[in-house]
This record gives structure tokens, C-alpha cells and sequence, in this order.
């Protein structure tokens, strides 16, 4: 007869061995650590105020994801989502109504993934490379449309994609849930998906399969600009303004993001500071890389476990 002790530390074991509860155990002890340095931290405004900010994260990486499973790389995003913001202003300021504000706001954003797309597709260059050279060139077009100043928003019905709510939810919650679902129907259950896939895997062999990669890439980083986009038109909902250096740094938090939560870099805000107490400003930008260098030491340690030399010591010491 089974020990029922045994079997629950057996479902504990079992369930501290997956990535997402591990994922969650750290991201519960970090909130518990900042709540101990800074009383205001959880509060309902600031935690209402960090799950808007995150959600905007949460959308921009469902896009960086795709271009990661490729095996490539968009550094680009942060000054997407800064454009789409100014483009956002710029319209609203001409009296264009809000849903064609939008909807050009986001064409842009995929304008540059389409760029990107060709670029690194077509004429075979390293995503990195030509990532970083279109972050420069639309930094350098947002200054410009900006006038190096910010310009305000004062339209409560493009304010309402941040600050509405639907049933006690936030707009850009629901937003993010929408894309993640969808994003997960489309990369499990399409044949698009699986292409994707097929390419991060081995690109060579996805050819020869017959995959046109080439037009499998270019999608992928229209869809990356797509939804860098869309968190730029909701990041300037969500500080009723745009401003020359909009998005700057978050390509690295969303790329972060999309470490944290598994993927590996080889193919297989509106900043929440500003809402928070001097303490925990002091304390966030440390507290963010840890986890990216605990999911980094994850990979290490499971890669070694796959390792050959791993599996002969592991049999060595059985026969010992």
C-alpha cells in the first residue's frame, strides 16, 4: 500500500519540475521581497497600474516569440512601439477618427516588420544586423515627427484602451488574453504553425520539405511589427501621450520575457516604475535580470543533462 506522504512529495516534485512553476515561484518571491523594501507596492492602483504595463509586454513578446522559433531576432520592436504611439497623436491631433487612427497606427508597425522581413528573407541578411539598423531609422523618424517634444492625448475614446474595463477587467488584459489564445490556436493548430516551427528546427531540411521560407519569414516579422504596434498604440492610451523616446530599452524586456517563458534563442513598460514608491524604483532594474539569468542557468543545466558525457557519469555512478 502506497504511503500517501510519498505520493503527494511525488506531485510536488513533479509539478516544481516544470518551467512555469518555477516561473511563478520566482515571480511571487520577487513581489514578496519588493512589498517588504516599499509598503506601496501591493497596493490595488499599483498592482492594477503593473498588470496594464505587463499586458503591453505580454502582447509585444506573443509577436517576438514567432520571430525567436524562426531562430532570428527583432531588436526593432521598442522603436516600433514608440512610432505607432507618435502616429497615434499625430492623427488624433488632425481630428481622424479613432478606430482609422488605429488601424494606420498598427500599418505602420507592420510596414517596418515587412521591411525587416525582406531584408532578412530576401536578401539573407542577419536579423540582428538589420533589426537594429531599422530601430535606428525609426528612432531617428519619430524624433523628427515629435519635434523632440511630447505631444499629449486628450480622446477618452482612445484613452479607453488603457484605462477601460470590461466586467472589472483592463482593456489591455483582455487584449493580451485574446492574442495569447490566438497565438497558441496558430502555432498548435495551423499548418502556418507548424511551419514555423519546421524552420526553427532545421531550415535546410524545411526546404527541402518543400516550405517556402522565405515568405514563412516575412510573415512572421510583419506579424512581430504588427504587435509591437498594437503595444505602442496602447502605451500611449496609458500615458495619454507620445514622446520621442517612447519604447526605448523594451526590447529587451520583451525578448526577456520570451526567455523566461521557455523559448530558446537558437530557434527551438509603460515603464510600472513611475507609478511606484523611490525604493522600489531603486530595486526593479536589478530584480528584473534576475530571472533572466536563472532562466539562463536553467538552460545550462538542462542542456548538460542531455549531454552525452552526462548520461556515461550518470551510468558510472549506478555501476559504482
Amino acid at each position: 500500500m502506497s504511503n500517501p506522504m510519498n505520493s503527494r512529495a511525488g506531485v510536488l516534485r513533479k509539478a516544481l519540475s516544470y518551467d512555469a512553476t518555477r516561473v511563478l515561484l520566482g515571480t511571487l518571491l520577487v513581489m514578496i521581497v519588493t512589498s517588504i523594501f516599499s509598503p506601496y507596492f501591493l497596493t490595488v492602483s499599483n498592482i492594477s497600474s503593473v498588470l496594464r504595463s505587463q499586458a503591453i509586454i505580454g502582447i509585444m513578446a506573443i509577436g517576438e516569440l514567432f520571430v525567436i522559433l524562426l531562430g532570428g531576432i527583432d531588436i526593432s520592436i521598442g522603436a516600433i512601439f514608440g512610432i505607432a504611439g507618435t502616429v497615434s497623436s499625430l492623427l488624433l491631433a488632425a481630428q481622424v477618427p479613432v478606430a482609422l487612427c488605429i488601424l494606420v497606427s498598427i500599418a505602420c508597425g507592420a510596414l517596418v516588420g515587412l521591411a525587416n522581413g525582406v531584408l532578412v528573407a530576401r536578401l539573407k541578411m542577419a536579423p540582428f544586423i538589420v533589426t537594429l539598423g531599422t530601430m535606428g531609422i525609426v528612432r531617428g523618424v519619430n524624433l523628427i515627427l515629435t519635434g523632440a517634444q511630447s505631444m499629449g492625448i486628450s480622446n477618452k475614446a482612445f484613452l479607453a484602451l488603457d484605462a477601460g474595463a470590461l466586467l472589472f477587467i483592463p482593456v489591455p488584459l483582455i487584449l493580451l488574453a485574446l492574442f495569447f489564445v490566438g497565438s497558441d490556436i496558430f502555432l498548435k493548430g495551423t499548418v502556418l504553425g507548424s511551419r514555423i516551427y519546421a524552420i526553427g528546427g532545421d531550415e535546410d531540411a524545411a526546404r527541402m520539405l518543400g516550405i517556402k521560407v522565405e515568405r514563412v519569414k516575412v510573415l512572421v516579422f510583419v506579424l512581430c511589427g504588427t504587435l509591437a504596434a498594437v503595444g505602442g498604440v496602447i502605451g500611449a492610451a496609458k500615458v495619454s501621450a507620445s514622446y520621442p523616446l517612447a519604447g526605448s530599452g523594451y526590447e529587451f524586456e520583451v525578448i526577456a520575457a520570451v526567455i523566461i517563458g521557455g523559448a530558446l534563442m537558437d530557434g527551438a513598460l509603460l515603464d510600472p516604475r513611475r507609478h511606484l514608491h523611490r525604493d522600489v524604483e531603486e530595486l526593479h532594474p536589478p530584480a528584473r535580470g534576475l530571472p533572466v539569468l536563472a532562466a539562463g542557468v536553467e538552460r545550462v543545466r538542462h542542456h548538460f543533462r542531455a549531454h552525452p558525457f552526462h548520461t556515461r557519469l550518470q551510468g558510472a555512478k549506478t555501476a559504482c
